[in-house]
């Protein structure tokens, strides 16, 4: 090491690189779109129907944030075919990760999930810096000192009302400031009262404040029919480590989200950091080794990154033909989603020009070898079959409809389809294909009862 000089070892290094970027084979973008299905197991092929399949997911989309809705909806279904919601609360109550929620999750509010290990290297994501409530403060600063603690135990140490000490937690969890051990309480949102704060027949809390020795019948009945409410705790958000390091760390996820990283896809995510970090941490990960770097994506920019594994796969993988691949039905807010606005892909047409495709929440979208094939917006009242699919594709994906009649994507049991490719769809060749997926004509439009599945 004595007579190195590291002027010689820069040069044979960044020559090695540069063989290494030639060697790299682009492909389409369909090609990268059908091995994103499998990279995050939404490919019939790679889903996982277990709580360990939750458990790879929920690793693989960590600190992805997505109204709490579409979670439990679309996004662990879409992987975990036989979902249970119970395994995800067992992953929460277990400690092997965490819920983070940013604004309030009864609208537009994001929830994400977390290791916690990373939460100790990490700063909270971005909120409004408005000064937090009295009531706010004095719920947090007692987490803080006593730990994690039921919202009754809450109520007595910071001498609160129940109520008030319930709009407290809510307002920290918007400040991704604090999370419950139980994630049902996201399912019933702020809204519902739990069981440790539900007045009686006399109007006093539950919570043992009452003098009088027996409580009503009904209060008993009302407090039965109660789901139990789990612990709340402060996040235990370090931000010790250096900005560098929760850069590293942060591209880490993006690479372990993806595969491989450009440009277009750190912009699907509004916590990751600005791409000019991104891009000098993910050029050093390259000096090191730990990623590769190279053209490996049309469409994308020119600066992509790309894990070992994932680089392999996607060069030893062939687009499938049309005939033998499954269709996918896809939210267009998944992550695995590259199509859309604000998404690295545009809907192609046959005459060379692009769909709008707006990703918001009722739009959906059947996917067939990385391509799509049918556009579902407006919770299914307007569809659109694209040209560059054929007839026996365009059928497959209608076949997927039915499947939006589900109770948790669906609660009035029904679907009803008013326009296909811009025109009624009772006067287009669409209503036969609606015909043979089960809907019936419904005035001016089809409509499929789930009943009748």
């Amino acid at each position: 090491m004595q007579w190195s000089a590291p002027g010689n070892l820069e040069q044979v290094q960044r020559g090695s690189l540069g063989l290494l970027r030639r060697e790299v084979l682009t492909c389409p973008a369909p090609q990268f779109a059908d091995f994103l299905l499998r990279w995050q197991g939404v490919h019939p092929d790679t889903r996982k129907g277990t709580s360990e399949g939750l458990a790879e997911t929920l690793a693989r989309l960590q600190g992805f944030p997505l109204t709490a809705d579409l979670w439990e909806q679309t996004v662990l279904p879409a992987r975990v075919p036989e979902y249970q919601p119970r395994w995800l609360d067992e992953w929460v109550a277990g400690g092997a990760g965490v819920w983070v929620a940013q604004g309030d999750l009864s609208g537009s509010g994001l929830l994400a999930f977390l290791g916690r290990d990373e939460l100790l290297e990490l700063s909270p994501p971005a909120t409004e810096e408005t000064p937090l409530s009295g009531d706010a403060q004095r719920v947090l600063d007692s987490l803080r000192q006593r730990g994690a603690s039921f919202g009754s135990d809450l109520a007595q140490a910071t001498g609160l009302n129940p109520s008030n000490v319930r709009a407290g937690l809510w307002e920290l969890t918007a400040r991704s400031l604090v999370t419950n051990d139980h994630f049902d309480v996201v399912r019933r949102r702020k809204d519902e009262v739990p069981a440790a704060t539900v007045p009686d027949e006399a109007g006093f809390p539950s919570s043992g404040l009452r003098l009088s020795s027996r409580p009503s019948l009904a209060a008993l009945r009302r407090r039965a029919v109660q789901r139990p409410e789990g612990r709340w705790s402060a996040l235990p958000w370090g931000g010790l480590a250096s900005p560098e390091v929760q850069a590293v760390l942060m591209a880490a996820r993006l690479l372990n989200r993806f595969g491989v990283v450009a440009r277009e896809l750190a912009l699907l995510d509004p916590w990751m950091p600005p791409w000019r970090v991104l891009y000098e941490v993910l050029t050093r990960m390259e000096l090191a080794g730990e990623v590769r770097r190279g053209y490996f994506v049309e469409g994308l920019s020119g600066a992509q990154f790309a894990l070992p594994d994932a680089s392999r796969m996607l060069q030893e993988s062939q687009l499938p033909s049309t005939a033998t691949a499954p269709v996918v039905l896809l939210h267009s807010l998944d992550p695995a989603n590259l199509y859309g606005s604000g998404a690295p892909l545009d809907v192609p047409l046959l005459d060379g020009g692009t769909r709008s495709f707006v990703r918001r929440p009722g739009n959906w979208l059947v996917m067939r070898a990385g391509r799509p094939v049918l556009l579902i917006e407006q919770q299914g009242r307007r569809l659109t079959a694209l040209p560059s699919a054929s007839r026996d594709d365009v059928a497959a994906a209608v076949g997927c409809l039915p499947s939006l009649c589900d109770g948790k994507r669906n609660p009035r049991h029904r679907l009803t389809v008013d326009d296909w490719n811009g025109r009624p769809v009772t006067a287009t060749e669409g209503r036969e294909l609606l015909e043979a997926a089960g809907f019936v004509r419904d005035y001016q439009g089809m409509t499929l009862y789930a009943v009748w599945r």
